[in-house]
């Protein structure tokens, strides 16, 4: 300690509700994490698995690190939300096996679930670009790609473990990058996600903007829901210089895409951002399998907006 200077009576940040960390009359902090997410099935299984092994699984769900947590300036948010698009749009979808259970013991008490040596690679590919993103973020271990299963784990357990799971292996498709934000009580839930390959290029006239897909919308996407709380599992936003000029939610149903909110900024009106996101969304539900759009934004606006696009009654036939 420095002579003369005493520790404050206050810590210098302290939890508070929302995930945040709270700096003293100053500066607002977020903990987040990079992960690769395992959808269902596997992830419904491989949670039976951790269960098993006495793993807190509402805490967070079973997933592959790509950047470990780190704390951020709330005001930096936007920036890093930027980052994790730019590293996104340089790596494309990629597929994975997981299986074969491994132990970082006696090290680290913690059991896992081992990837291919090729998806090992992508992922590890990926973490490189990542920290090559966020420099001063360098591991202090050497990064080993996998799906944690539990932590504070013997030897006998993972030998358990091993021969429950010994002829378990499973093909997972990654196609996105999410980032989690850790709650007050500790929970790891999504924050923004963003999908992995290069955004859409858009332009009318000597105006270009970008159209990037993710499954969720992040804070500043939802400024313009204007209150709303549209569900879906196809998010298309337009941003012009890292600014969001736009949003579309979808959900697919079958051959059924309901089309949940479609809106421009009211400063980016007039320039064919809504038709190149319509046309963007409808082509994305067309492939996934859908024959019909269907309107369901309970809005009178884009009920209006997409009669002027094909729908009649507030159907189109794709």
């Amino acid at each position: 300690m420095l002579p003369g200077w005493s520790a404050p009576a206050l810590p210098l940040h302290s939890w508070r509700a929302g995930g945040r960390v709270a700096s003293v009359g100053l500066v607002t902090r977020t903990r987040l994490a990079l992960f690769l997410e395992l959808d269902e099935p596997v992830r419904t299984e491989v949670d039976a698995f951790r269960r098993g092994l006495g793993a807190d699984v509402g805490r967070l769900p079973p997933h592959v690190t790509v950047l470990p947590p780190f704390n951020v300036n709330d005001e930096d948010l936007p920036d890093v939300l930027a980052r994790v698009r730019s590293i996104a749009s340089g790596t494309s979808p990629f597929a994975a096996e997981v299986g074969r259970v491994g132990t970082f013991l006696p090290r680290t008490a913690v059991a896992f679930l081992q990837l291919d040596p090729v998806g090992g690679d992508a992922v590890a590919a990926l973490h490189e670009r990542t920290l090559a993103a966020f420099p001063g973020r360098q591991a202090r271990r050497s990064f080993v790609p996998h799906v944690t299963l539990a932590g504070h784990v013997s030897d006998d357990d993972v030998a358990a473990a091993r021969r429950v799971m010994g002829g378990y292996r499973r093909q997972v498709r990654f196609d996105r990058i999410t980032a989690f934000r850790q709650e007050a009580d500790q929970r790891w839930l999504p924050y923004a996600d963003v999908a992995l390959g290069p955004a859409v290029v858009a332009q009318r006239g000597g105006l270009s903007f970008e159209i990037w897909r993710s499954t969720t919308t992040d804070p500043l996407e939802r400024e313009l829901l204007e209150g709303q709380e549209p569900v879906g599992d196809v998010v298309l936003t337009a941003r012009r210089d890292g600014h969001v000029v736009g949003v579309a939610i979808g959900a697919s149903s079958g051959p059924v895409l309901v089309v949940r909110w479609l809106r421009a900024s009211i400063s980016a009106r007039g320039q064919g951002i809504g038709s190149h996101l319509l046309a963007q969304l409808l082509a994305l539900g067309a492939e996934a399998g859908a024959r019909w759009a269907v309107d369901d934004a309970s809005c009178p606006i884009v009920t209006a907006f997409l009669g002027r696009h094909g729908f009649v009654d507030g159907v189109r036939r794709l």
